[in-house]
């Protein structure tokens, strides 16, 4: 099929579904799949038709959800609800079971909470029955997060703990050393900041000795520590730390969501108009990928604008506010790393 002669250069032509159709662990059987970039995916997309297999466009929508991400919220909710309705009609309980846990976070990420809750509870029901370890785990991990977001922490922390048990059981390090970011997360938003800072800390020398870590992973958990590092006060640290961070989040797309950390340590430093123009951005692209703050960000968004308001003339705000919507993402990512 037309679909597959697309792939065919990125992956391989004999490499695909043959060897990937017959795993019984749905995150790994699209592996191959998931190497190729976006544009070679939607062009393979494009060219489904009659005689392309139902499991070969699951994975493609799935895949293609996951290599688009937190880069375009949007999109890639539209891309797994693809791939359910694809898994639905070939009968694959594990691959429909970690579309759905994906689909789960996506929506939990963006603030879809209640849509969410019903999405992870078939998710569960497909995937413990299925018995596909790794992937359960995922799910217990991106659960737990909708259980935080949703002010549920001992149930997001229960949650966590089974992710990391299944890690265990199944040698899944990249997952184990996100539920070692998730926890914290969760102490980042008591205001544990110490403990957090350690937790970060231990996440980021993991990743940084897994050959499994990726560049994504490591850029958020060092925007991260940027942000415990703001908060503590440890202006030239977080600026340190995010330097190093941030190209890594903007190469994928996703330096947006911790821009609001940037944003107040800019304030902090003294750098009022950046910050400002930073804030202007950072309500605009959320607007944009309609999407939420979580608790960390929001709480460094309300301290910014606090200290704004305070600081500076109302239409001086207004201006800034107004011209910090119209950056680009590079635009942005360059104020915020300015000294």
């Amino acid at each position: 099929p037309a679909a597959r002669e697309e792939l065919g250069p990125v992956i391989g032509a004999d490499s695909w579904p043959a060897g990937a159709a017959r795993r019984a662990d749905p995150a790994s059987a699209g592996r191959e799949i998931g190497h190729a970039p976006a544009s070679r995916l939607e062009a393979a997309i494009a060219r489904v038709g009659s005689q392309t297999p139902e499991l070969d466009q699951a994975r493609l929508w799935l895949w293609l959800g996951l290599l688009w991400g937190r880069a375009a919220p949007a999109q890639t909710v539209a891309a797994f609800e693809h791939a359910i309705n694809a898994y639905r009609r070939v009968g694959d309980p594990s691959g429909l079971g970690f579309a759905l846990a994906r689909l789960g976070g996506e929506l939990a990420y963006m603030g879809r909470y209640q849509q969410a809750a019903p999405v992870f509870a078939e998710a569960f029901s497909l995937l413990e029955r299925a018995q596909v370890s790794k992937v359960l785990a995922e799910c217990f991990l991106l659960s737990g997060s909708l259980k935080l977001l949703t002010g549920d922490a001992p149930g997001a922390r229960m949650h966590f703990e089974k992710a990391a048990s299944l890690c265990r059981q199944t040698g899944a390090e990249r997952l184990a050393i996100g539920v070692i970011g998730c926890l914290a997360d969760m102490t980042w938003m008591t205001g544990d900041l110490e403990a957090a800072l350690v937790g970060f800390r231990e996440q980021l020398a993991l990743t940084r000795k897994s050959p499994r870590g990726r560049n994504i992973a490591l850029g958020f958990c060092l925007n991260n520590l940027a942000g415990v590092h703001t908060e503590r006060g440890e202006l030239d640290d977080a600026l340190v730390t995010a330097r190093e961070g941030l190209p890594l989040c903007n190469e994928a797309g996703y330096a947006w969501p911790t821009l609001d950390h940037l944003a107040l340590r800019a304030a902090l430093a003294g750098k009022l108009a950046n910050a400002a123009r930073l804030a202007g951005y950072t309500d605009t692209i959320f607007a944009a990928k309609q999407s939420s703050r979580q608790p960390n960000e929001a709480r460094a968004r309300d301290r910014l604008h606090a200290l704004l308001r305070e600081k500076l003339a109302a239409d001086e705000l207004e201006s800034l506010l107004a011209e910090g919507a119209k950056l680009s993402d590079d635009e942005a990512c360059r104020l915020a790393l300015e000294e």
